[in-house]
């Protein structure tokens, strides 16, 4: 019954999402025409579909959505592990924090999207200035909640586990590490979105490879954009993949938690 319960739910849920997507994309083809709206100002479906079919075939689009997606990919991974050593770092060390917050905020209030001029005029037109303004991005939001989930660890359970004698590492292992597990998915579900908007912005500013370089080609060689439907496709997948691993992790160390209250006993 509890399954069955939790099940419809998830089913109304993903019913309700297909039905905006057919509503949105109804209203993308036919509300141009209904509204008055010029072709190049906002194409209709049918003509990006067509424009993409084309692009797949003459600008190989496979290619430089590959680029895309490893670019993400390896600036989510190297600023979500850069954020979280960080936030562990200043979590369990009070005086790194009061020595390194000031340049860290100082980073943080800078529009991240700024660097990535300076970045392509360090690096040149590679994939290296794309992924850094990624790591940027990624890095705050996961640096935050892991130093947070650090800060709020119940005091009570430190010194508990201090009074039956446990080292430093056994601390952290067995009480800081779960406890922020739950803040630092959030962090990672934020930073893999993140991860693409730095992306973009460094292949629009400057770069020969990946999937939104070619962009302004697109834009003037045609009247719709092909890679409109890929762009909002590749956060939303990025969304996702986190969502469900927070999920499978969380609900496998209750599980185990559990297991060894019932061997305990």
């Amino acid at each position: 019954m509890k399954t069955g319960a939790r099940a419809t739910p998830a089913r109304r849920g993903a019913i309700a999402s297909v039905a905006l997507l057919v509503v949105f994309l109804a209203a993308w083809q036919w509300g141009p025409d209904l509204l008055g709206v010029p072709s190049f100002i906002v194409p209709r479906l049918s003509s990006v579909a067509a424009e993409f079919v084309r692009a797949w075939q003459v600008y190989h689009l496979p290619l430089h959505t590959g680029v895309t997606v490893a670019e993400v990919l390896a600036g989510f991974f190297l600023g979500s592990l850069l954020g979280a050593l960080v936030g562990y770092l200043l979590g369990m060390s009070p005086t790194a924090e009061l020595a390194l917050s000031p340049y860290i905020l100082a980073l943080q209030i800078a529009p991240k999207v700024a660097f990535a001029p300076l970045f392509i005029l360090w690096m040149g037109f590679t994939v290296y200035p794309k992924i850094l303004v990624a790591i940027l991005i990624v890095f705050f939001p996961v640096m935050v909640n892991v130093l947070t989930a650090v800060r709020n660890v119940d005091p009570d359970l430190i010194n508990l586990a201090r009074a039956f004698k446990a080292s430093r590492a056994q601390i952290f292992w067995r009480i800081e590490f779960p406890s922020s597990m739950p803040p630092m998915f959030a962090g990672l579900r934020i930073g893999s979105t993140l991860a693409v908007v730095g992306v973009v912005v460094g292949e629009l500013v400057g770069g020969n490879l990946g999937r939104h370089a070619d962009t302004r080609r697109w834009h003037r060689l045609s009247d719709g954009d092909p890679g409109r439907a890929p762009r909002v496709a590749l956060p939303a997948g990025a969304r996702q993949r986190p969502r469900r691993l927070t999920s499978r992790i969380i609900n496998w160390g209750n599980a185990r938690r559990a297991s060894r209250l019932r061997g305990s006993d």
